[in-house]
């Protein structure tokens, strides 16, 4: 019968040497800098997507034609072209090739 063989772990403790340390230091230091630079975009992200309050008011004041009563009671007086028949819009082939269970078409579509 022979001896067992010595088992080796394949990575080593990294806390075991200095190197470890400074590594987990380093890590430490980098995710607390990380974290702070997202915080500091969140912030800058939302300051500059915040409007300034005259362009707030001048934006509310655009929607003010769309909040009135008589266009809640009849909004097709307002709408009228949504009635109205749409052109019949044809896409031109530009492209075909057969696949398994069907084919694959590329149409161009005008457009204004």
């Amino acid at each position: 019968m022979s001896a067992p063989a010595v088992v080796r772990p394949i990575v080593d403790d990294p806390l075991a040497s200095a190197a470890g340390w400074l590594e987990l230091a380093l890590t430490s230091v980098g995710g607390v800098l990380d974290r702070l630079m997202l915080a500091g975009m969140r912030l800058a992200f939302a300051e500059a997507i915040r409007p300034e309050p005259d362009v707030r008011e001048a934006l509310a004041e655009t929607a003010r034609p769309y909040l009135d009563d008589a266009l809640r009671r009849e909004p097709r007086r307002f709408f009228a072209f949504l009635d109205a028949p749409q052109p019949r819009v044809t896409g031109r082939p530009l492209a075909e090739r057969s696949v398994r269970g069907g084919v694959v078409a590329v149409r161009e579509f005008p457009s204004d």
